[in-house]
């Protein structure tokens, strides 16, 4: 997978599509991961072709048709590239699934969650299967698809097990990503930068000991890209092909201990020590360049007194005083934008606090700190920042003084980014993609209407606006390099080459009186420095000479003149630095060009021309395989029960098509599902059949006695009841948003309900006569039409809920027609997270409630576990009931080592539950303030009270810790029962694994 140089704001993980089912399936496992989960939305139908290439299966759809020969050229030049320099070739064609633009590959169903901004495209090891957006410039597209083909090859020399995630022994991840990043054959200018900063600062890991972290930042790819060259360095490239082999020995079977002794006859920390030695005495040359601190204060967040860390853009207010800084939420696990003072870099406010559902994230550059994300406007009132919402972005403005957001503008193109508050206040300038093809847009933000200004082939970037609103400059990509252009507002057309050469020139950005022009540059040893170009002589001046890199200048006004702000990157953080702009380092000579309109375009190495009788169209099932290794999935209830379950999938080659069989079990009581789901488009669609007996424990009328705390042993199993469905439905779920959707069920189904004791079901349906009420028991066919609406805002850490909210608000109706079943039945569930200032302690609440009518009415059965705690497990039961929780979590110990692994994160909970079920016509008193009796201290003769208590309504509160091992969230809970009349005497300990609510 190759992860763009940025970071993208983080989001809850969704659980991969079979553990999806697993959690979708009632009862069992709805007590283990009791979630409802956002929605992956697909917002386009792609009529997917396939064209046969000499080693590949090439997917496309008719949209980017005319670029699959340019597309197949890549595939070709790369494989040969990759091929011949690991002397291995691939079994079978690789299937190489292509999409027009990134949001278009963000719906992509082979990412078992939702695909990160930050994320360029990925390679999964089941089939190989490489999934690429092609809306990169053509010389990063060809190395894009190189990363991602030598992932295929790596998967191919060293299987990874049978789907994602499975090895037989883990591979280090920056041997997977390094050695992609190697066969690429460039350095991005941000990616050497990073290597750079480590050997010179001495942060540079040991390589055979460290373990990075999925989508942990490009530093991975950078140490393992290093690595290979070291190993090219000192051993050659046979070096290289003896390491992969040997390591392919020691992951099939044999000892990953041995593979540094095998292929290099060194041990690891020799290897380590070596690769160290040689990474600095690389980039010794460059070890008495400038630092950040012979600028001055560091004015980024300081992270041992804030929450936030790093600096991943910024944008100086016009007086000068403050600073906006898009910096990293440790607290909250996103990205924040703030405000900052230009005096000492104290953080004076969040302008994004918490968690909204007004925008999915926030929008980085494309060229992350070298480019810009956020804005002020020219009146210091706002500053601009681009949004994810839903497939596309929005422009919102939010006001630095209430932090509200004041203006929201959607953008209907391509990742929009960079935008440019006019000084007219009405309109904005920005990047944005249309066909692939970047261009720069101006903005009506009363209208929300744009037009192209650019309108060429040429990947256009960062504009930015003269500080009297007439002439525009941005950035665009020439042979491989930008360079800074410019054009007037009234008349794009007459655009003209301000930088000249080989190298990169970017994000510019006016001086404050507007004669000048700021801007990074790289000519020197491929670092970023800052330079001045002033627009009447053309003479051009460089300020900084780093080795860490100065990216993205903006001048910042005060008394004495502007001050340069800029990004910079030292000891593996990105902060923000500023200069005086008084004297320059050196002059710079420039050889002015003549600037040609034709677009230089990247050549591959290989030349394809397309084959008409190779194309075709993908047939539906086309592709099906068996979708990874059967998750497991288990746990244990509070009374003792054993409960579990697993599924195996089919699927198509593109993950849009799903069969899946699942089973569950708790205690002797199994639930099988076998469906079929479409989810090639919008609206998810399919069928199923299922065979699901649940168990619970009810005791109607008062036939079968039971304490206030629950059932007496010698009642316990009379009361043990069974609800078996059998049959089939056709269901449908349609996303309205990613946080909610609407879902739609209709079936035909056998009833089979019954006491597991015969003579406890006769006594109980007897009992029910004599009141003159029927039996809750209900045998027949039942035909059920169900809808309902769910939202899910909630943000999840990796313990569970953090902050948000979730609800599920459910009808069914099951007509009386002939013999059929007749009820009506009505559900919610809702559920609100409080978070408490900036920790992971939070404040849960939750009701539910249930409400079922008819000549047959259903029921429903809660407790234990998290719902009721303290009480039997599904201990409650009736045609009507709630429950409600208040529980108040917090962080105990993150983590902790123990001689049995890892235990972590430790938390604690303070939990109260209150709730109650009924059964149709069954007498039945929730609370009274009249005098009264508890009975649960003494169950027999009970204790006068008095006041408002509960009667036949339940209540426990207490405290309780929660572990994690071995990945299962284990609960141990001390409850206290009570009926606010009386108290139980002594403490009820239980244990369960399972999630909260």
């Amino acid at each position: 997978m190759l992860t763009r140089p940025r970071a993208g704001k983080a989001s809850a993980a969704l659980l991969p599509p079979l553990l999806l089912l697993l959690a979708a399936t009632p009862p069992a496992t709805a007590q283990y991961i009791p979630y409802y989960g956002k929605n992956k939305v697909k917002y386009d139908n792609f009529a997917w072709r396939i064209y046969n290439a000499p080693h590949f299966e090439v997917f496309y759809y008719p949209e980017f048709e005319q670029h699959v020969a340019r597309l197949v050229s890549y595939l070709e030049s790369s494989y040969l590239k990759i091929s011949t320099g690991l002397k291995h070739e691939m079994p079978k064609p690789i299937p190489a699934i292509f999409y027009k633009t990134h949001s278009e590959f963000e719906q992509t169903n082979l990412f078992p969650a939702f695909v990160p901004e930050g994320v360029g495209a990925f390679t999964e090891p089941v089939l190989n299967r490489m999934v690429i957006p092609i809306d990169d410039p053509p010389d990063k597209l060809q190395g894009l698809i190189t990363h991602e083909m030598v992932h295929a090859f790596a998967f191919s020399l060293i299987p990874r097990g049978l789907g994602f995630g499975i090895s037989q022994r883990a591979i280090p991840l920056w041997v997977d990503e390094g050695l992609a990043d190697y066969f690429r054959g460039t350095w991005d200018p941000l990616d050497l930068m990073m290597i750079r900063d480590a050997a010179l600062t001495d942060q540079v890991p040991r390589l055979s000991r460290a373990e990075f972290e999925p989508l942990s930042g490009r530093l991975v790819y950078n140490m393992g890209h290093a690595a290979f060259e070291f190993m090219e360095a000192r051993y050659g490239k046979e070096g290289i092909r003896q390491f992969l082999y040997t390591l392919r020995k020691g992951i099939l079977g044999g000892s990953t201990e041995d593979i540094y002794q095998q292929a290099f006859r060194t041990s690891p920390e020799e290897f380590d020590q070596a690769f160290d030695k040689w990474l600095k005495e690389r980039f010794k040359p460059y070890r008495d360049l400038q630092r950040p601190n012979d600028f001055g204060r560091d004015l980024s967040p300081n992270p041992e007194k804030t929450s936030f860390t790093q600096s991943i853009a910024f944008a100086p207010s016009p007086s000068g005083e403050v600073a906006a800084i898009m910096t990293f939420n440790r607290s909250d696990g996103e990205l924040d934008i703030v405000l900052v003072s230009t005096r000492d870099g104290t953080v004076i406010s969040n302008l994004t606090p918490g968690f909204t559902d007004a925008y999915e994230g926030i929008a980085i550059n494309n060229d992350f700190v070298a480019g810009r994300s956020i804005a002020f406007d020219p009146r210091g009132d706002y500053v601009a920042f681009f949004g994810r919402t839903g497939k596309n972005r929005s422009l919102f403005l939010v006001s630095v003084l209430d932090r509200q957001i004041k203006k929201k503008v959607a953008v209907n193109l391509d990742q929009p980014q960079a935008p440019c508050l006019l000084p007219d206040g009405r309109h904005a300038l920005f990047a944005a993609l249309r066909g692939g093809v970047a261009d720069i847009y101006l903005l009506d933000l009363e209208t929300g209407e744009y037009r192209n200004l650019t309108n060429d082939e040429y990947y256009d970037n960062n504009p930015e606006v003269s500080p009297d609103g007439k002439l525009v400059v941005y950035q665009r990509r020439v042979s491989g390099n930008e360079k800074v252009y410019a054009f007037p507002l009234d008349d794009p057309s007459r655009k003209t080459a301000l930088t000249f050469g080989p190298f990169d020139d970017t994000a510019p950005h006016f001086s404050s009186d507007g004669q000048k022009l700021y801007y990074s540059s790289n000519e020197d040893n491929e670092i970023d420095n800052l330079r001045r170009l002033d627009l009447r002589t053309g003479a051009i001046e460089q300020y900084t000479n780093v080795f860490g890199g100065a990216m993205a200048p903006a001048p910042m006004a005060g008394q004495k003149g502007d001050r340069l702000a800029f990004s910079t990157y030292f000891k593996g953080q990105f902060i923000l630095h500023t200069l005086d702009t008084g004297e320059a380092l050196k002059e710079v000579e420039q050889e002015v060009q003549a600037g040609a309109e034709g677009l230089v375009d990247f050549q591959p190495d290989v030349t394809h021309e397309v084959i008409p009788e190779n194309k075709r169209r993908k047939k539906l099932f086309e592709g099906l395989y068996l979708e990874g290794r059967p998750p497991i999935n288990v746990g244990v209830t509070s009374s003792g029960d054993f409960y579990g379950g697993s599924a195996v999938g089919l699927t198509d080659v593109l993950g849009d098509q799903l069969f899946a069989l699942t089973v569950l079990s708790i205690r002797e009581f199994r639930t099988y599902d076998l469906r079929y789901v479409n989810l090639a488009s919008r609206l998810h669609y399919g069928v199923n059949l299922f065979d699901t007996t649940s168990f619970f424990y009810a005791a109607p009328y008062g036939v079968i006695p039971q304490g206030y705390g629950g059932y007496y042993d010698t009642s316990r199993d009379l009361a043990i009841a069974t609800q078996r469905f059998t049959g089939g439905q056709v269901f449908a779920e349609y996303p309205l948003g990613t946080f909610r959707r609407m879902e739609l069920g209709a079936g035909v189904m056998r009833v089979k309900e019954q006491f597991q004791n015969p003579q406890a079901e006769a006594q109980v349906c007897g009992q029910a006569a004599l009141l003159g009420v029927p039996c809750f028991i209900n045998n027949g066919w039942q035909a059920p039409i169900s809808l309902g609406v769910v939202q899910e805002t909630t943000r999840f850490a990796e313990f569970g809920p953090l902050s948000g909210s979730t609800f599920y608000l459910g009808a069914a109706v099951a007509p009386g027609f002939g013999s059929f079943l007749q009820r009506q039945t009505v559900n919610a569930d809702l559920r609100k997270y409080l978070r408490l200032g900036s920790t992971s302690a939070l404040l849960a609440l939750r009701g539910r409630g249930f409400y079922s009518t008819g000549d047959n009415p259903d029921y429903f059965y809660f407790g234990g576990n998290m719902e009721l705690r303290g009480y039997p497990y599904y201990g409650f039961a009736g045609n009507q009931g709630f429950f409600a929780n208040a529980e108040l979590r917090f962080p105990l110990i993150h983590l902790a080592a123990t001689p049995i692994g890892i235990l972590g994160p430790v938390r604690g909970t303070i939990f109260f539950g209150i709730g109650g079920a009924k059964f149709k016509g069954e007498p039945y008193t929730f609370a009274t303030s009249e005098p009264g009796f508890s009975y649960i201290n003494d169950p027999v003769f009970g204790e006068p009270v008095s006041g408002w208590h509960l009667v036949s309504g339940r209540a426990s509160y207490g405290f309780g810790l929660e572990l994690f091992f071995l990945g299962y969230p284990m609960h141990f809970d001390w409850s206290k029962f009570t009926d606010f009349g009386a108290t139980s005497n002594s403490w009820k300990f239980s244990f369960w694994i399972g999630y909260d609510f």
